[in-house]
């Protein structure tokens, strides 16, 4: 059982050490000041299906009062980085995404994997937001009809 444990560990290390490499070829960028090393926030940007990316959504990261912004890629993924002064393991950095009228946020705690400082953030973006449009549009036609035809 021993095993098993350790080897998910390997495992899950691999994963957020693949995540880093893509965020920082993808233009997380830090400041080459930091002696003590980079803090990347990364994640992804879905749909209200979660499978479906957000391609172009608007992306803004607090840390610590904070703020970096960026866009995302064509796979829905962004990536940020910052010195440890401004945001470190044990903060929470908070994302919010937008792409047309609609938006999502979400929150993710700093942690440290092999020596590696990183919060991983997915966000949502609820579609709703279209569809609450057209169905007041919707509405008020139905109304404006209503109305013309009583006069």
């Amino acid at each position: 059982m021993r095993l098993r444990e350790v080897f998910a560990g390997f495992i899950a290390i691999l994963i957020v050490m693949a995540t880093m490499v893509g965020a920082l070829a993808g233009g997380a960028e830090c400041n080459p000041n930091c002696p003590e090393g980079c803090v990347v926030v990364a994640g992804t940007v879905t749909w209200a299906d979660m499978v479906t990316p957000v391609q172009g959504a608007d992306v803004s990261v607090e840390c610590n009062g904070n703020l970096r912004s960026t866009s995302t890629d064509e796979d829905g993924t962004y990536a940020v980085g910052y010195c440890p002064a401004d945001c470190d393991e044990g903060d929470t950095a908070t994302v919010t995404a937008s792409k047309d009228s609609a938006s999502g946020n979400n929150s993710g705690t700093v942690g440290a994997v092999g020596g590696i400082k990183v919060a991983l953030v997915d966000v949502v973006i609820p579609e709703f937001a279209a569809g609450a449009a057209g169905v007041a549009f919707l509405g008020a036609a139905i109304g404006y009809a209503f109305m013309r035809s009583r006069n």
